[in-house]
């Protein structure tokens, strides 16, 4: 058939079907020469009641061992990482933490955020620095300390934690350990006192995945299509290397409006510190010792704390400035409940590390989270102060 016998439709059509079929072809050589990803698990899952928990008979290790290691340990070791059935973080893959307490064992079990979790081994954790040094003080007893930290857990999860999970396994003494992250919460994620730390995150998240999944067919094809994102890529792309900004969610509050709101201060940090008054209630119920820890922070001293919060939360200087005076005042206020309440519950241990660790540079990594040797430093304070020499 010659040309000039084709009709302008069927010249439309044999158009179409080349875009189409070029498109085709770009789609499998896109897919054939896409580089393989590294699929690296989101350390947290989606759980009832407390939001988040930890990979169970997770076996992780940071990076080569002859490798520098991460900033919490001065870049000398690699974080290796190991947890049980229920994730707790363990010392060593398969280590056994039987639910049944042996007899004359003391138990003690750390809940928190990601300050309880971390450290660069379980020996450096809080948890590990607590169970070394509880054996020098009881060498005759056989001691066993459970680290039950959830990354970006609040007190409220916490609480929650320790009823479905750590019950189990008996504890004597139960620690809460923690603050910042309720502290901190409105200004970055949620004033709603003690909802989830990242729950509009997965809010956000979820609303995604239902739109995805409810959107038109085309729509499908073009979101799935490598040479569609590779197109727009290059068009939305204005060639800048800038690096994302910090997330706030629609219910945060800003630095300012937390500076002008005394009473709702007092009211956040009251909201906060109700699941102390309820892990000491819990206590009398399941027979265990209380201790409520307030930890420390690095935004007690002005040139380290404006530092990290440029640098680690993406912050310019008047709005470090800003949010290091918030978080200030809301562990101000919370020092001050936490005196009322240490008097109300005066047989219990009820304690106040906020300017512990000044100045922070030695100590801190970033606001809140530090070096393993401070770790070490932090426990030794607590077994001093729960357990007495002589005791």
């Amino acid at each position: 058939m010659s040309s000039a016998n084709i009709s302008s439709r069927q010249w439309a059509s044999i158009i179409v079907l080349s875009v189409a079929a070029a498109a085709v072809l770009a789609e499998f050589v896109l897919a054939y020469r896409a580089s393989d990803q590294l699929t690296i698990p989101f350390y947290n899952r989606l759980y009832p009641y407390t939001m988040f928990q930890p990979h169970p008979n997770l076996e992780f290790v940071s990076r080569d061992l002859n490798s520098p290691g991460h900033v919490m340990s001065h870049h000398t070791r690699p974080i290796t990482h190991y947890t049980q059935e229920d994730g707790f973080r363990v010392a060593s893959p398969g280590y056994l933490l039987p639910k049944a307490k042996p007899p004359g064992q003391l138990r003690v079990a750390v809940l928190g955020g990601s300050a309880v979790q971390t450290g660069s081994s379980f020996e450096f954790t809080l948890a590990g620095s607590l169970k070394l040094q509880l054996q020098e003080r009881f060498p005759a007893r056989d001691v066993e300390v459970i680290n039950a930290g959830i990354v970006s857990s609040v007190s409220r999860q916490a609480i929650v934690y320790l009823l479905f999970t750590v019950f189990e396994y008996q504890p004597d003494v139960v620690i809460l350990y923690d603050g910042f992250n309720d502290l901190m919460l409105p200004l970055n994620y949620e004033s709603r006192p003690n909802f989830p730390y990242n729950f509009q995150a997965m809010e956000a998240a979820w609303e995604e995945y239902r739109g995805e999944h409810q959107s038109s067919l085309w729509r499908l094809v073009f979101d799935r299509s490598r040479l569609y994102h590779a197109l727009r890529g290059r068009l939305a792309s204005d060639g800048s290397d800038q690096k994302p900004g910090l997330f706030v969610g629609p219910n945060a509050k800003s630095a300012d409006d937390v500076l002008a709101d005394p009473e709702w201060i007092a009211s956040h940090v009251s909201a906060y510190l109700s699941n102390w008054n309820q892990l000491i209630a819990l206590s009398r119920a399941y027979d265990f010792e209380p201790v409520c820890i307030l930890q420390p922070t690095a935004a007690f001293d002005p040139e380290h704390g404006l530092k990290v919060l440029v640098e680690g939360y993406r912050l310019d200087d008047v709005a470090a400035h800003d949010w290091m005076q918030a978080i200030c005042f809301l562990y101000e206020e919370a020092s001050s409940q936490i005196k009322t309440l240490s008097q109300e519950h005066e047989k219990h241990n009820v304690i106040d590390f906020s300017h512990l660790l000044l100045p922070a540079e030695p100590h801190f990594w970033d606001i809140v989270h530090l070096y393993d040797e401070s770790n070490a430093i932090v426990a030794r304070r607590i077994v001093d102060q729960v357990w007495p020499r002589g005791d």
